[in-house]
This record gives structure tokens, sequence and C-alpha cells, in this order.
């Protein structure tokens, strides 16, 4: 765990996340924040994927896949707990 330093949300997405796609950890992700009044955040790093050379953002599609284990496997049981909603049903 690690604690909010410096109280701008987007300073400390980039903070965290940036070095991921420096340090070629991953060509690209985005971070989504949706805090309790209902606000939404959306910060894109390094590019959409290897054809797409394009910064990534809130409405980029990432193909999930075997280096990615924990959304594939976490995120269908949370769809049937209704506690997170994809917009289109999830492609496997």
């Amino acid at each position: 765990m690690r604690y909010a330093r410096t109280g701008d949300l987007r300073t400390e997405i980039e903070t965290l996340a940036r070095p991921l796609v420096e340090e070629r950890r991953t060509p690209g992700l985005v971070v989504g924040v949706l805090l309790p009044d209902g606000a939404a955040t959306c910060v894109g790093f390094g590019v959409a994927g290897p054809q797409d050379r394009h910064p990534p953002d809130g409405d980029t599609l990432f193909a999930i896949g075997s280096t990615n284990p924990f959304p594939a496997g976490t995120i269908p049981p949370l769809c049937s707990a209704r506690r997170v909603c994809t917009p289109r049903p999830m492609v496997c």
C-alpha cells in the first residue's frame, strides 16, 4: 500500500504508472479511478498497441491474453457480482 503524497490525483497516478512504461514493462496502459462522488478520471500512458501508436485513453480497448492473467480471471466474477460493469459484452 502507498498513501497519496501530493494531494493531486493525476500526479499520484503518473508517479505510479509512468515508470511501468518508461522501464518497458508495458507498451501502454490506462488507469481509471472512480471517486466516491461518482466522478471518473482516466489517464493513459505509452501507446495503445503495436499497430496503434497513439496514446491510449479511457476508450482504448486492450487485448486480454495470457500476459494479463489478473484482469482475465478477475473481471468476469466482478461483473457477475455486479461490482464492475462493462459497456459491451466481454469476448473471451
